[in-house]
Formats: C-alpha cells, sequence, structure tokens
C-alpha cells in the first residue's frame, strides 16, 4: 500500500535555514569526494590498461 505524499513535510524541510558551518562542511566534502573520485579514476584507467595488455587481441594468432 503506498504511503500518501505529504507536502507540508518537503516544505518543512526546504523552510529550514541551513547550519552556520553548512558550506564550509559541503565544501570539504565536495573537495574530499573529487579528490577520491580522481584517485579511483586513475586506478580504473590503469587497471583497465593492464587488463587490455594481458589479453590477446581477439583476431590475432595465439
Amino acid at each position: 500500500m503506498k504511503r500518501p505524499f505529504h507536502r507540508d513535510a518537503r516544505t518543512a524541510r526546504q523552510a529550514q535555514p541551513p547550519a552556520a558551518d553548512g558550506p564550509s562542511l559541503y565544501l570539504v566534502l565536495m573537495r574530499a569526494s573529487s579528490a577520491s573520485h580522481r584517485l579511483t579514476g586513475a586506478r580504473l584507467v590503469t587497471d583497465a590498461r593492464q587488463h587490455r595488455a594481458r589479453r590477446p587481441r581477439p583476431g590475432s594468432p595465439s
């Protein structure tokens, strides 16, 4: 059974003012997440390169 959607709950959540340390904390989290994403992306790229080098090309002898 689907619950009814309460519009007043959403508007009340939106009406709350942000915390005093909201923006700075948000920026710190964004910076950390972007750095971790960059690291994981580089790791994934290197893994893909090694995997491609390890596997012979389809259609090649051997």
